[in-house]
């Protein structure tokens, strides 16, 4: 894996140093100025300046603590533990999440969720499940979820959302824990960078129809790692990313990383694992979709009634208007779930971004998502719209942590890594925990 190193005068920690001093700057500046423009970047006033100088002192002690604990050897070394040890450790933390979840559930409900929570109580009694060809099998779920727990325990379809949309984070959970045990010298910190970002919000009982496709995206991140460190066939992210597509079109987006799949298995000359993968991944999705056709979903509705085809090719209709107004609160959508986006520039500068498969790989996905990001029209407004976005904006998390944990070390890495990520984490889950207690 070789690295493409940029010229560069000024060390590298001054840099971090400098991308922590600008994010400090622009929490405490939005955050404490009663600005609500900037809302990905204002999420600090749920919890006020004083218990954000007294969280921030805590973790600044803290930080201390850990560097002398460290260097008297006092930390455990969770590498020592064996597999099974790793695995039970990973489950046990899972269902921690998992409770984490639902206790700190997401109660602001945006029009899409109060929608389909009708539609459900609608559809279910009439013809067995709700759905629609953009969300076909994440409404299927849910749908079919909402019916068994409201016949066994009496729930409603919003509670049952939050339930399921928390089962899903347990397993991002368990997923984001396998693949951090997977990347040499990666551990922990992969873990909780991917932790500090806004997107953990969809796994907070959130009332939408994105927790269980970017749990998918995030399990076709790991199996695309996994093929291309030889460890599995094409067949397992084929399969994985059209089934996500089958729960949310929007995973299409990221396409093109799959056909960069494709690509390296062919310089390899894997025809049989090309011509199984392509086989799979057609077959899963036409497979779902021929079967939905004939059990109350024709395919026309497919053609007339998406969002995904512009509800009969008018595309224009979806697509965002160019304003500055509108591009600042996608930017600010970005940061609201990507904080530590900004950590690019002293990766890119320092020639600490890969030059290997996977990176390649990540970068295209990262790049489509970005493109989403500022292309495809939030019809609710930017904010009310920011889980429409987050499932893509995975790969862009999973991009910044994988080259950050695996830059070799540089002066005060750990400490500045600490700072970073409690700057985040702060932001993150201020944002969070405000939203169930003080839905809009």
């Amino acid at each position: 894996m070789k690295r493409k190193r940029i010229p560069a005068n000024i060390p590298e920690h001054i840099l971090y140093i400098g991308v922590l001093v600008l994010m400090q700057a622009a929490y405490i500046l939005a955050g404490f100025t009663g600005d609500e423009t900037w809302f990905g970047f204002n999420q600090l006033r749920h919890l006020g300046a004083e218990w954000y100088a007294a969280l921030m002192l805590a973790a600044i002690i803290g930080i201390a603590l850990a560097r002398r604990f460290a260097r008297r050897d006092m930390l455990p070394d969770l590498s020592m533990l064996p597999a099974y040890g790793k695995t039970v450790l990973s489950l046990a933390v899972s269902l921690f999440a998992v409770a984490l979840f639902i206790t700190f559930a997401n109660m602001d409900v945006n029009r899409d969720g109060l929608r389909f929570a009708t539609k459900i109580m609608q559809d279910v009694p009439a013809r067995g499940y709700f759905a629609n060809h953009d969300e076909l099998l994440e409404l299927y779920v849910h749908s079919r979820f909402w019916f068994y727990t409201q016949s066994w325990f009496g729930w409603s379809v919003l509670h049952s959302y939050q339930v399921l949309s928390a089962l899903s984070g347990g397993f991002f959970v368990y997923l984001v824990l396998r693949f951090a045990r997977d990347i040499p010298g990666a551990g922990w910190r992969f873990a909780l960078f991917i932790f500090s970002c806004g997107f953990m919000q969809l796994f907070f009982g959130t009332v939408e129809n994105y927790s269980l496709v970017a749990t998918l995206l995030t399990l076709y991140l790991y199996s695309s790692y996994r093929f291309l460190n030889e460890k599995t066939s094409l067949v397992e992210p084929s399969a994985v990313l059209a089934v996500a597509m089958c729960f949310h079109l929007l995973a299409g987006w990221i396409l093109p990383s799959l056909v960069y799949l494709y690509v390296t298995a062919m310089r390899k000359r894997r025809t049989k694992e090309i011509l199984a993968g392509a086989g799979v991944f057609a077959g899963i999705i036409g497979g779902v979709f021929l079967a939905f056709h004939f059990n109350g979903l024709p395919l026309r509705e497919l053609l007339y009634n998406s969002h995904a085809l512009g509800h009969g090719g008018d595309f224009g209709s979806k697509l965002a208007v160019p304003s500055w107004e509108y591009y600042r609160d996608m930017v600010n959508v970005l940061f609201l779930l990507c904080p530590l986006v900004l950590i690019v520039v002293p990766l890119a500068i320092h020639g600490r971004i890969l030059r290997c498969p996977f990176n390649v790989f990540l970068l295209i996905a990262s790049s489509f998502s970005i493109i989403f990001l500022f292309v495809w029209r939030a019809q609710f407004g930017a904010y009310e719209d920011w889980n429409l976005y987050a499932p893509g904006l995975i790969p862009v998390g999973v991009f910044l942590a994988y080259n950050f944990v695996k830059a070799p070390p540089f002066k005060l890495s750990r400490t500045i890594f600490a700072l970073l990520l409690a700057t985040a984490m702060l932001h993150t889950y201020s944002w969070i925990i405000s939203n169930h207690y003080f839905p809009h």
